[in-house]
């Protein structure tokens, strides 16, 4: 991740770091309230996407690697931390489509066989992707 001026890092880099608890097992019976805890952080870097889009990018990729860490250290009986995830996967493409970072992530290579189609019985007939 690129240093804040002065080679400090991101003051928001801390909070995902201090929200993440690294190093500590959370149980099923604490993941909402960590889950709680981890939206609040997500909320703040969500609102940086309208005025500062590249530091979103880079705070979702943080958060993102932070939060693949600690999938080994967590109980996600209840899929909270799932779907935490993926809503924040869902802030990370908003962050790029405003930053204007490549091309669409759906449209590259490495990310059409990660594309599926709906369960519905109608996907049998649709040509997707």
């Amino acid at each position: 991740m690129k240093r804040a001026r002065h080679g400090q890092n991101d003051p928001m880099e801390r909070q995902i770091e201090w929200a993440l608890c690294p190093g500590e097992f959370i149980y099923d019976r604490a993941g909402f309230s960590f889950v709680s805890g981890l939206e609040k952080v997500a909320a703040d870097v969500q609102k940086l996407i309208p005025a500062e889009p590249a530091r979103a990018v880079a705070l979702c990729e943080a958060f993102l690697a932070g939060c693949h860490a600690k999938a080994e250290q967590l109980d996600d009986s209840s899929g909270n931390f799932g779907m935490f995830v993926r809503d924040l996967i869902c802030t990370w493409i908003k962050a790029r489509q405003a930053a204007g970072v490549g091309q669409p992530l759906f449209e590259t290579p490495r990310a059409k066989p990660c594309i599926r189609p709906p369960r519905a019985s109608c996907a049998r007939s649709t040509n997707w992707l």
